[in-house]
């Protein structure tokens, strides 16, 4: 079966079998009723009523819930616009009990307001297909004022300062990406690989398949690829298949990293 397909999602999850793949990520519209351009495409997010946004997302969202395996997951990115009517949405497709956490992706951009304090994070609600589903636990650094007072803790520095390697937590610092770093494209909604890296090494391991049906700039796809991961995706813009296109060419030649 091919790995991008060019069309709407409710079509091309149409056309796959039930419990397919091991995750499934997704970065659909917002909710922001904004166009956003950049040099590769434009992106209209513009909508009626949250009312007609929804019932955009609903079937498709049940149609990822079917084509995930038992042991699968379903991380949604979405932001403050329309994450909280998602999570109504997903514990009736999924089940409350299926929740597993709402991952905060915090990060620092500028824009401020005289009006609201900053809105800096996006919202990714992480559900499972079932209580089976695949988890690999990892570490990050925890920073300390200081190296003192800790008992039984082995204490490391780096030129930030003293630091633990603690598990990770549901708040999640990563830098957004910027227009003159090497990894961006172009594409006005593109997310750093950083952050797709976490989630695939997160839920899956080497082989699995991952799963992204609106691809836009191929970030998900690109980076399961060079983590050995198997991937399919599907975007309805020619432009963003076209990125993807150039985007896993260039990558092919590169190592699969565990």
């Amino acid at each position: 079966m091919k790995k991008l397909w060019l069309g709407d999602c409710l079509d091309v999850l149409a056309k796959l079998p039930d419990q397919k793949f091991d995750l499934i990520y997704v970065d659909p519209p917002f909710f922001t009723n904004r166009v956003l351009t950049a040099s590769a495409g434009k992106f209209d997010d513009r909508w009626k009523t949250l009312e007609a946004f929804l019932e955009f997302l609903r079937p498709r969202l049940t149609e990822m819930q079917r084509v995930l395996k038992p042991t699968g997951s379903l991380i949604l990115h979405l932001d403050w616009h329309a994450s909280h009517y998602a999570k109504v949405m997903l514990d009736q497709i999924f089940g409350y009990e299926n929740f597993i956490n709402e991952i905060i992706w915090y990060y620092k951009t500028g824009g401020t307001s005289r009006r609201w304090l900053g809105r800096k994070h996006d919202n990714l609600l992480w559900y499972a297909k079932g209580e089976g589903y695949q988890f690999f636990p990892f570490k990050e650094k925890s920073y300390l004022a200081h190296k003192y007072g800790f008992k039984n803790v082995e204490i490391l520095q780096d030129d930030r300062g003293y630091y633990t390697n603690v598990y990770a937590r549901d708040v999640w610092d990563i830098a957004a990406l910027r227009g003159n770093q090497p990894e961006s494209v172009g594409y006005a909604t593109q997310k750093p690989e950083e952050l797709l890296e976490r989630i695939i090494k997160m839920c899956t391991k080497p082989g699995d398949l991952v799963g992204d049906f609106f691809a836009g700039s191929g970030t998900t796809l690109a980076v399961a690829k060079r983590l050995g991961r198997d991937y399919l995706g599907s975007d309805q813009s020619p432009d963003a298949i076209a990125v993807i296109e150039r985007r896993l060419s260039a990558i092919s030649a590169l190592p699969a990293v565990a």
